[in-house]
């Protein structure tokens, strides 16, 4: 897995530039198989149980959005993006000293 998560990092791209689709082919570009896919999201999931959406937000960078969603689904990315909006919440921030 942790091969399959540098060649989807290796694509990294300027975070304030637009990330369009990575492309015909996917994460297949990527030389990235089915069963690393299925390692990887385990992956995320075990992190956003334990608060940490690092692994999604590094795919959305390097690969775009669009890939992000192949590899992930619109549910992990959902999940990612409420953790990230409930860490910069200034209640939280209050509440937890964040």
């Amino acid at each position: 897995m942790d091969g399959a998560v540098v060649r989807l990092k290796s694509a990294s791209r300027p975070v304030g530039q637009d990330l369009p689709d990575a492309g015909p082919g996917g994460a297949a570009a990527f030389g990235i198989e089915d069963q690393e896919l299925e390692a990887i999201r385990a992956a995320a999931v075990g992190g956003l149980k334990n608060g940490d959406t690092s692994l999604i937000n590094d795919t959305i960078h390097a690969c775009g959005p669009d890939e992000a969603l192949r590899v992930y689904g619109p549910e992990l990315i959902r999940r990612a993006r409420q953790l990230d909006q409930f860490r910069r919440s200034s209640l939280t921030t209050y509440a937890y000293g964040a």
